[in-house]
């Protein structure tokens, strides 16, 4: 563990051949970021699998300094916001889809309100805001592991939390930190003001906003003006609010409501999408009359299996070569083919894997595959996330 003291950093080690066997090295630095960048470790400590094909959260302390008992406080704390988020519906459900890391950095001093104190991060708490003044320090430390978002952790508990795009910051309330968590996965909105305003559960348009779509199946929202962290309504702007929801308030024992549940899906999906792997979308050359093979691999919830559909057009090469430019070119889903002149593709599904086991006769065919999650939970899907395609050009001969 490094000890710096003025911009110098000392570190000890053991050599051979020297009498008594301890040498202290002493190296200039220009900041603490030196010295952190040389003891960085990623302590993955929650791996569901390959970080391409999964959501990462990263944890980062504020405020906890340089002990090994601090250290071990750093773990346990982390360890109890994984086990409140298991106690929600979203994380039940895709908890698998998530890895959780976490990289320890000390502070020179303890986090005290409002910050800004000689801590890892600096972060300032000031009236309607929350700051990270070593900005760089936090790009530096996310880039050592994928990171889709980066927390940190502040070892206070003065109901500190906010989230931007690029950051989420939280203290010691767990049920604070899950609400935070809504913002940075979900891109939920609540308290915010109207800059921030593009989750699922907000709208400009009072009549007509994203949940009125699903009235009738779902009840218990309603429309209402949205507010600033001030409680203060904002005028044109609506939030479609729910009863009991952990983005209302983080309240112990809410859970994320029907609505922001669904968000959380849709920001989840927007990251990893539902095809794990596949064959490129080339040109592929099969056997006539023997199965055409292609397996699709899919992203899998912990109790829905995603639903694969897939239709077949065949043709002159020239025409199927322009229908797959078509069909590439945009955005199709489970009901894209209904005109007679798609055949329905036999697939053949085992847990997450679906290969399409149709036999062809010699000629030119195009193979497009729908693959959307099941999840009931998702009602509103206006960017098409929950869904992902691929179109393949076939000559079978």
């Amino acid at each position: 563990m490094g000890v710096t003291t003025q911009g110098v950093s000392r570190r000890w080690f053991i050599t051979k051949g020297i009498p008594g066997g301890l040498v202290a090295a002493y190296t200039v630095l220009n900041s603490l970021d030196d010295v952190f960048a040389e003891e960085v470790k990623v302590d993955t400590f929650v791996n569901n699998g390959p970080s391409e094909l999964r959501y990462d959260l990263l944890w980062l302390p504020e405020g906890y300094t340089d002990t090994a008992k601090e250290q071990t406080k750093f773990k346990k704390d982390v360890d109890a916001i994984v086990a409140a988020s298991e106690k929600r519906k979203f994380f039940k459900e895709y908890g698998n889809l998530i890895n959780w890391h976490r990289i320890w950095v000390p502070s020179e001093n303890g986090w005290k309100m409002p910050g800004g104190n000689g801590t890892a991060f600096n972060v300032e708490h000031k009236k309607t805001s929350v700051s990270v003044n070593e900005k760089q320090k936090l790009s530096d430390l996310s880039g050592k592991t994928k990171t889709d978002l980066p927390c940190v952790l502040i070892n206070a508990s003065n109901d500190v939390g906010y989230t931007r795009r690029e950051v989420l910051i939280t203290d010691l309330n767990v049920d604070l930190a899950i609400h935070e968590l809504g913002h940075g996965i979900g891109g939920l909105d609540d308290e915010y003001t109207k800059t921030n305003f593009k989750g699922i559960n907000v709208s400009i348009d009072e009549k007509n906003s994203p949940w009125m779509s699903i009235d009738g199946k779902v009840k218990g929202i309603k429309t209402c003006l949205a507010k600033d962290a001030d409680e203060k309504p904002i005028t044109g702007y609506f939030k479609g609010e729910e009863a009991e929801c952990l983005m209302g308030g983080a309240q112990p024992g809410l859970d994320y409501g029907i609505l922001c549940t669904n968000g959380m899906i849709l920001g989840l999906r927007k990251k990893i999408g539902m095809i794990a792997s596949a064959l490129q979308e080339n040109l592929i050359s099969v056997k006539k009359s023997a199965s055409v093979g292609i397996a699709l691999e899919t992203l899998a919830s912990r109790t829905y299996t995603p639903t694969v559909k897939a239709w077949y057009a065949s043709g002159t090469p020239e025409e199927m070569d322009a229908l797959a430019a078509q069909l590439r070119a945009g955005k199709l889903d489970l009901d894209s083919f209904a005109d007679k002149k798609y055949k329905s593709a036999a697939v053949s599904n085992q847990k997450n894997k679906a290969t399409l086991t149709d036999k062809l006769p010699a000629g030119s065919y195009v193979m497009a595959v729908v693959v959307k999650d099941s999840n009931p939970a998702i009602y509103l899907d206006p960017e098409k996330v929950t869904v992902a395609q691929r179109v393949y050009r076939l000559d079978a001969a």
